[in-house]
């Protein structure tokens, strides 16, 4: 019972100090300048990291633009559309169709 007093009391003063150190280091001015550059930095990072995926996408959604209607048309022409096992490709064609929809309706907006 006593120990485990004492693990408290010690959990306490460990977390009392470092809030105290947290603040004083918040206050030097050296320490403000580099969080504000590390967070300059990430905010960087994050806008790159973000433009990229956006290039992704657009052409992810070019490639599913080209490739799905191509792919439906050698299939029908196959006579193959409506066997089982194409089920891969009811998904891309259930997943094309409402990508040009979503596409079709953000443009009037």
């Amino acid at each position: 019972m006593q120990t485990a007093t004492q693990v408290v009391i010690f959990a306490g003063v460990v977390t009392l100090v470092g809030i105290l150190g947290i603040g004083w280091l918040g206050q030097q001015a050296s320490v403000r300048a580099i969080v504000a550059r590390i967070g300059e930095a990430l905010s960087r990072l994050m806008r790159v990291i973000g433009s990229i995926i956006s290039w992704l996408v657009g052409w992810l959604k070019i490639a599913l633009a080209c490739t799905v209607p191509l792919l439906m048309a050698l299939i029908i022409m196959r006579g193959e559309f409506f066997d089982p096992k194409n089920f891969l490709l009811w998904i891309a064609v259930i997943v094309w169709a409402l990508v040009v929809f979503v596409r079709r309706e953000t443009l009037r907006s």
